[in-house]
C-alpha cells in the first residue's frame, strides 16, 4: 500500500508543480479516489449473494462507466479550473 501511494502522491506533487493540478493534501486525494474503488468492488462481492439480483445498490456498473466516473472525479478534484 506504501508504493501505491507514494507513486500517487507523487504524480499529484509532479501534476502540482508544472502546474497541471491544483495544490491538493495528496492523502485526502488517494482517499477520494481509494475509498469509492474499495466500496464498489465490495458491492460486487456482496451482489454475488442469492436475491439480491433485483436491489438497486446492486444493480450492475460496467467497468468503463467506473473508470469513466472516477477519471471524472480525479479531474474536477485535481483540475486548476473548475470543470463544468
Amino acid at each position: 500500500m506504501r508504493g501505491v501511494f507514494t507513486a500517487f502522491a507523487d504524480i499529484v506533487n509532479a501534476g502540482v508543480a508544472d502546474g497541471t493540478f491544483r495544490r491538493v493534501n495528496p492523502l485526502l486525494a488517494y482517499m477520494t479516489i481509494l475509498a469509492p474503488l474499495m466500496m464498489n468492488a465490495a458491492r460486487e462481492r456482496a451482489a454475488e449473494q442469492p436475491g439480491r439480483a433485483n436491489l438497486p445498490m446492486f444493480a450492475a456498473i460496467t467497468r468503463h462507466d467506473l473508470i469513466a466516473h472516477m477519471q471524472r472525479t480525479a479531474l474536477g478534484m485535481l483540475a486548476t479550473e473548475p470543470t463544468p
